[in-house]
């Protein structure tokens, strides 16, 4: 009785779940009662321009999907002006529909497929 109460226990803490890091998907078996406590397990570190959802406190249940999307500072020159600003696009084309930038006519370097990594662009 004591061996399937055990099971029984551990087999419900247990729990199959689908972590989303920029859009590089993995599924995992955890027993992290919380999404922070699952980044932690995973050693992913998020700071406050982060986007994780659920939310760091979120209880993680059966068939969770958590996403993460790391801030990173892109630095526009539109007419001569830059603008540094924080999103968590990936690539240039993602960032522009992202800000709502009109590009209708402008010279694009880099080109709108250049992926931009956590460092920023």
């Amino acid at each position: 009785m004591a061996v399937a109460g055990g099971t029984f226990g551990y087999t419900t803490l247990d729990k199959a779940v689908t972590l989303s890091v920029d859009g590089q998907v993995q599924r995992l078996q955890t027993m992290a009662p919380t999404v922070g406590d699952l980044l932690e397990r995973e050693n992913i570190e998020v700071g406050q321009r982060d986007v994780i959802a659920p939310g760091l406190d979120a209880k993680l249940v059966e068939g969770a999907i958590v996403a993460v999307r790391y801030g990173r500072e892109v630095t526009f020159t539109i007419d001569g002006e830059e603008q540094a600003v924080w999103t968590t696009a990936t690539s240039v084309d993602q960032a522009v529909d992202e800000l709502a930038i009109d590009i209708t006519g402008a010279d694009m370097s880099p080109g709108l497929t250049t992926p931009i990594g956590r460092e920023g662009l």
